[in-house]
């Protein structure tokens, strides 16, 4: 693929993601009223605002952390100052793929070709800081479908259970690495149920291919997670430092709410009502939810938001999804340098 081919992929992602969630944010702000919203956004609290900014700050700083404490596995020492750029360009590529799929690859191939850590290197910290993820949002997804589902289901009714769908999408890796541990021909027999039902779905069509590479790569994750095991406390830290970093975005309704002159609300109650909303679309294959995640926004707030959901839907969007691509994108020139100079490289090495 040249040069310009990925520019123009990049920007067709971007522009269909965007004009989605454009889209579904028109349409709700219809039904809720222009009036309403001009009205909601021009007596705006700046102070909760602010405590947006911090809060997807503070989400950023801790997911690069978890970046460069992942990169002691494989014996490397990250800045900083380089995970906040993989962080960052990791969330611009999950906002603008289909089940946030893009984003990994994107950062392999930067640590890779910007900062030389190699391709498997680069690969065995991502895979660190994915399992910490998994494992830590398994636990608190479990912990959330107990104490909010009936909060939640109080707001969108039966749409709720839709929330135990994507639980199970997100925990799948999970279980099968426990699964692979306990027994690999039990292990084996779900992949190969999981593989037929994404047959049955149409979404795959060969499945020896598929699940001999599926096979491979959990007992990839299930190596990578027995050299986690033996360092607890390190690992603990980061599931820690994960659980803040995830909490600092499904805080944000909550911020968006009190921007918007209402209180009353207990804030922990939005959490775990943002917490299902995340599962409830974890499972919508829509670049970086669009469409998906207005639309529950919507669903789950307009009682608590009344008049103003369209308007708190802005502010909330802006800082979980808009800032990502504003953000991501500025970094995309600096990737693009890393991509030339390896190209470079690689036709003066054959010359």
């Amino acid at each position: 693929m040249t040069k310009w081919e990925r520019t123009l992929k990049t920007l067709r992602n971007v522009f269909l993601s965007l004009l989605i969630a454009l889209i579904s944010l028109s349409i709700i702000v219809l039904v809720n009223g222009p009036s309403n919203v001009m009205q909601a956004l021009s007596s705006i609290d700046g102070t909760f605002i602010l405590l947006c900014l911090l809060s997807w700050a503070v989400s950023v700083m801790f997911e690069s952390t978890v970046v460069k404490l992942s990169s002691v596995y494989g014996k490397l020492n990250i800045k900083i100052t380089d995970a906040i750029e993989v962080v960052l360009l990791g969330r611009f590529f999950n906002s603008i793929t289909p089940f946030a799929t893009g984003g990994q690859p994107a950062q392999i191939y930067y640590m890779s070709a910007k900062k030389r850590f190699g391709v498997a290197e680069s690969t065995g910290i991502l895979i660190v800081k994915f399992l910490i993820y998994q494992v830590t949002i398994t636990i608190y997804g479990a912990l959330v479908l107990v104490l909010a589902y009936p909060t939640a289901k109080r707001y969108v009714q039966h749409l709720a259970s839709l929330a135990f769908v994507g639980f199970a999408v997100n925990s799948s890796v999970v279980f099968l690495i426990l699964f692979f541990s306990l027994n690999e021909r039990v292990g084996l027999g779900l992949l190969r149920i999981v593989v037929r039902v994404l047959i049955l779905l149409k979404i795959v069509k060969n499945s020896e291919d598929l699940e001999e590479k599926m096979a491979n790569e959990v007992r990839k994750f299930q190596s990578v997670f027995k050299n986690i095991l033996k360092f607890p406390l390190r690992a603990t830290v980061m599931s820690a430092f994960t659980l803040v970093q995830y909490i600092s975005l499904m805080i944000l309704p909550y911020f968006a709410y009190r921007s918007l002159g209402f209180y009353g609300e207990n804030p922990w109650k939005i959490v775990g009502m943002q917490s299902i909303l995340t599962l409830f679309v974890a499972f919508i294959p829509t670049p970086g939810g669009s469409g998906a995640q207005e639309g529950a926004f919507y669903l789950f707030y307009r009682t608590i938001f009344a008049d103003s959901t369209a308007a708190g839907l802005i502010v909330w969007r802006f800082f979980s999804f808009y800032l990502n691509i504003i953000i991501g994108s500025l970094l995309l020139p600096k990737m693009r340098r890393s991509r030339n100079a390896e190209e470079k490289t690689q036709i003066d090495s054959n010359d």
